[in-house]
């Protein structure tokens, strides 16, 4: 999946920094075209995503947009632009 957004400049520890002061209340992830179909039937993601939903609330935290690739309108050439964040918290 692809995170983007503020939520995904948050993620950049290199980037975060630059971003003081700066939230965000929610994830929005773009699901690749090949994955598609396999998430979209795929039970245990949609239980663990409302399971960490319920665990975020308190907080007033969600991930809320999961958009198919297909409904995507950034630029015609965004995947080009993506960069691997690494993450040892991030499994």
């Amino acid at each position: 999946m692809v995170v983007f957004g503020s939520a995904a400049l948050l993620l950049d520890q290199n980037f975060a920094p630059r971003l003081t002061g700066r939230v965000t209340n929610d994830i929005d992830f773009i699901i690749p075209a090949r994955r598609e179909m396999a998430v979209d039937t795929d039970r245990q993601f949609w239980q663990a995503l409302k399971a960490t939903n319920r665990e975020l609330e308190p907080r007033q935290l969600y991930i809320t947009h999961i958009f198919p690739e297909r409904e995507v309108i950034l630029t015609p050439d965004w995947k080009n632009h993506t960069v691997e964040l690494p993450n040892d918290r991030l499994p």
